[in-house]
């Protein structure tokens, strides 16, 4: 994962897979992500005496076109191409240091996002699987130094914006279970 101070995290993944004819399917899956930040890493970076940062947040709804071939009567290989839309959130971190603090606060941003998902899954409904997802997130971030005895402005702080791109890409290795919807509502 390329994500700045981003931990590994976890995702939830959900997944409606249409099926076209007997070999291709056309995916949908919506993708929550969350990755908490290395505050000690951050700190030492900053100079800070502590830090509180919060984690970076992800939804990302994609589709695409898939392939399975069956191995078996009851084992599929399954690979997958989708495209769609990243929703990013940046964490809202406070540094305070013996002078002042910095302050900079959770922001959203939209992206084009990409993957490739390649799997197996059982007649069982059983699935383990491997998905590569990637975008360019750009965050455009207010931060607000405040720093005792020296007016910035009449609020006696300093704001700024602070563009920056955070690529993040991540590695899912998943193990879960699917359901046939069909069966589920009869």
């Amino acid at each position: 994962r390329n994500a700045g101070y981003a931990k590994i995290g976890f995702t939830v993944n959900l997944e409606y897979d249409y099926q076209i004819g007997n070999s291709f399917y056309w995916p949908t899956t919506l993708i929550f992500s969350y990755n908490s930040i290395d505050e000690n890493s951050l700190k030492t970076t900053m100079g800070a005496s502590s830090i509180s940062a919060g984690p970076f947040l992800g939804i990302t709804p994609v589709t695409g076109i898939g392939y399975q071939i069956p191995m078996s009567p009851d084992i599929f290989f399954k690979v997958s191409a989708q495209i769609g839309l990243a929703i990013g959130y940046s964490p809202n971190i406070e540094c305070f240091n013996g002078t002042g603090s910095f302050n900079e606060f959770s922001v959203s941003s939209y992206t084009f996002a990409y993957g490739l998902f390649a799997g197996i899954q059982t007649n069982k409904d059983i699935m383990i699987s491997f998905r590569y997802l990637s975008s360019q997130q750009k965050f455009s971030a207010t931060q607000v130094l405040t720093t005792p005895g020296i007016i910035w402005t009449s609020t006696g702080t300093s704001s700024q914006i602070d563009d920056h791109e955070q690529p993040s890409s991540s590695i899912q290795i998943l193990v879960g279970i699917g359901f046939n919807l069909y069966t589920v509502i009869r």
